[in-house]
């Protein structure tokens, strides 16, 4: 019983290591995410910012010419940040779940240590 009880000890805390290592992983990719969102939000604004600059040197027909070329990038750019926020949201939950995991593992072990204590 001792043996099988260590066995289940070392299968609990090798799960509970690469639990945590994978919530380590999805954090860092999350914080990557998040990164790459405000790359592209700050990419929006100098978009925004130099379509506002030529907005005020050029005549209207040539400021719509110009806007043509550029809403592809610009709806690329929003594109991509809904794509990344989805993302985000999606390791958000998996993280969550990584989480949830861990405290039933820590759970399931305290009441294993409970009971050798009794």
């Amino acid at each position: 019983d001792e043996s099988r009880f260590e066995a289940f000890l070392k299968s609990n805390d090798q799960k509970a290591v690469e639990a945590i290592r994978k919530a380590e992983q999805e954090t860092k990719m999350k914080q990557d995410k998040v990164q790459e969102i405000k790359k592209l939000n700050a990419q929006i604004a100098a978009i925004k910012s130099e379509m506002a600059k030529y907005e005020e040197s050029l005549d209207e027909s040539r400021f719509e010419a110009f806007l043509k070329s550029n809403d592809q990038k610009a709806v690329e750019a929003i594109r991509k940040a809904e794509q990344e926020t989805k993302m985000k949201q999606d390791k958000v939950q998996e993280i969550k779940k990584l989480n949830a995991q861990i405290a039933a593992i820590k759970s399931e072990m305290a009441k294993y240590e409970e009971s050798l204590d009794e």
